[in-house]
C-alpha cells in the first residue's frame, strides 16, 4: 500500500519543496492550502512528473477549518505516515541575520 503524507500549508516555498520530495519518493500527497490557483498548478506540475497528487482547499489559519480538512482527508485516504505543517513558524520571530538560506 503506498504511504500517505498531508503537506498543511503548501504554498510555495519549503511547503512545495517538502511536497516533491515526499512525492518523488513514492508517497501519495495530499496537499492542504488556501490558494486554488497554486493547488491546481502544484497539482498539475507533480501529475505532470509521475507523482500521485491530491488537494484541498483550507485556510490553515482557521484550527477548525483544518480539523474538518483533516479529518476528511484521513477518511478519503487513511491515516498519514506524515504530517508535514507550519513550516512559516521555522521564521516567526527572527531577523534576516538568524535565517540561514
Amino acid at each position: 500500500m503506498k504511504k500517505t503524507i498531508f503537506v498543511v500549508g503548501a504554498g510555495k516555498g519549503l511547503g512545495n519543496a517538502v511536497a516533491r520530495k515526499f512525492g518523488a519518493d513514492d508517497f501519495r500527497v495530499v496537499l492542504m492550502c488556501r490558494n486554488t490557483e497554486h493547488l491546481a498548478d502544484y497539482q498539475r506540475e507533480m501529475q505532470g512528473e509521475g507523482m500521485e497528487v491530491a488537494t484541498q482547499i483550507v485556510d490553515t489559519a482557521d484550527q477548525t477549518a483544518l480539523a474538518a480538512a483533516m479529518q476528511q482527508a484521513v477518511q478519503t485516504y487513511g491515516v498519514p505516515e506524515k504530517i508535514a505543517e507550519q513550516f512559516w513558524k521555522l521564521y516567526q520571530d527572527r531577523t534576516d541575520a538568524e535565517i540561514i538560506y
